[in-house]
C-alpha cells in the first residue's frame, strides 16, 4: 500500500495542487502527471496478472478498512496537523496514503463479500472503461448547455450526470460492446463458467458425472 501511494505523492508534491493531480489540459502528455498514472497502471498490471493479489486484498480488507478509520480520525480531531493550507509534504502525503486505502479497502470487501454473478454488475464493469474515456466530453457539454439557466447547482449537476450516464451506456451497447471496438477496449469476453472459475476463491467440485464445477 504505501509503495502504490509513492507515486501519487510525488506527482501532487510536484505540481503542488492541494485538490490532487492536475490532469494534462492538451492531448501531449504531462510527465509529471504521468508518474502518478503509470503508477496506478502499475498497480492494476500487478493486480490482473498476480491471481493472488485479489485474494491477499479479500484477506487484508478490514486491516486496510482500520487504518483507513484511524487515518480519517487523526485527521478529523485535529491529530494530524494538516489541511489543504499546508506544506505540500504533509497534506499530498496525506491523499495518497487515504486514496490508496480507500482503493483497497475496497476492493478487498469486494473480493470477500461479492461473489456471486450479477448481470446488472457485469454489464456496467464491461462498460465502465468505454464509459470513462468519453465522460468528460459530454460532461463539459451539458455543463455548457445549461449553464445559463437558474436552475439549483444541485439539480443541475444530477441531471447532467443522469443524461450522461444513460447516453454513455446506450452507446457502449450499441456501438461497443459486441463491435472490434469493444474487442480492443475490453478484450474477449469471458463465459460466465470462465469468469466463476476464475474468480478469487472458487472452489472446484465434482458432479455426478465425473466433471468439474467451480463454485
Amino acid at each position: 500500500m504505501l509503495l502504490a501511494a509513492v507515486p501519487y505523492a510525488i506527482t501532487t508534491n510536484l505540481q503542488g495542487d492541494a485538490s490532487g493531480i492536475v490532469a494534462p489540459s492538451t492531448l501531449l502528455p504531462d510527465p509529471v502527471a504521468l508518474i502518478a498514472y503509470l503508477g496506478a497502471f502499475l498497480v492494476g498490471w500487478i493486480l490482473t496478472h498476480d491471481p493472488e493479489s485479489l485474494t491477499r486484498l479479500g484477506r487484508q480488507a478490514w486491516w486496510h478498512a482500520g487504518v483507513l478509520v484511524v487515518l480519517l480520525g487523526f485527521f478529523a480531531l485535529g491529530i494530524l496537523p494538516i489541511d489543504m493550507d499546508s506544506s505540500r509534504p504533509g497534506w499530498s502525503t496525506f491523499m495518497a496514503l487515504f486514496g490508496w486505502l480507500t482503493c483497497y479497502t475496497l476492493l478487498g470487501l469486494a473480493v470477500r463479500h461479492l461473489t456471486q454473478e450479477r448481470a446488472w454488475i457485469r454489464y456496467l464493469a464491461d462498460a465502465s472503461y468505454w464509459m470513462y474515456l468519453m465522460h468528460l466530453v459530454l460532461l463539459t457539454f451539458f455543463e455548457v448547455l445549461i449553464a445559463g439557466y437558474t436552475w439549483p447547482p444541485a439539480l443541475e449537476v444530477l441531471l447532467n450526470i443522469i443524461v450522461t450516464t444513460a447516453i454513455l451506456l446506450v452507446t457502449y451497447h450499441l456501438f461497443v460492446r459486441s463491435t472490434a471496438l469493444g474487442g480492443w477496449l475490453n478484450g474477449r469476453r469471458a463465459r460466465k463458467t470462465d469468469r466463476v472459475a476464475a474468480a478469487p476463491g472458487a472452489k472446484s467440485v465434482a458432479l455426478k458425472d465425473g466433471t468439474l464445477s467451480s463454485r
